[in-house]
């Protein structure tokens, strides 16, 4: 008994040893942004709310850069209606969730014929390395 005991706390210590680095906030950084104008602008404007998902992001602590294609409606107003993510380059739900509700909250100027405007924007996120 005594050395199951023992052997049960040797695995233990060697598995929180082997994940003490998944538990890091690494330094994220935006990839470069594809348009000059007013969404690119604003995405910009906006990356410290990206780049707080991409540092609890896992797929970011182990290494990988993101490559999402955002998906989302500026209405009239320039509120963000409808938003989703076409793809990303790794699944990472809860990178995903993150994502998705920073650009709900985000801003952007008004088209000039106050009509609503369909939106597919390459967003990507990399750890610092």
């Amino acid at each position: 008994m005594r050395i199951r005991g023992a052997l049960y706390l040797v695995l233990l210590a060697a598995f929180d040893l082997s994940c003490g680095g998944v538990g890091a906030t690494p330094d994220a950084k935006l990839g470069d942004t594809p348009s000059k104008g007013p969404v690119g602008k604003t995405i910009r404007s906006n990356s410290e709310k990206f780049l707080i998902c991409a540092r609890d992001a896992v797929s970011i602590q182990t290494g990988t850069a993101q490559e999402l294609k955002l998906h989302f409606q500026v209405s009239g107003d320039g509120r963000v209606g409808k938003a989703r993510i076409d793809s990303m380059s790794t699944p990472d739900p809860d990178l995903q969730v993150c994502v998705l509700n920073q650009l709900r909250k985000l801003q952007f100027p008004a088209p000039s014929d106050h009509q609503p405007k369909e939106v597919r924007y390459p967003l990507v996120l990399k750890p610092e390395n």
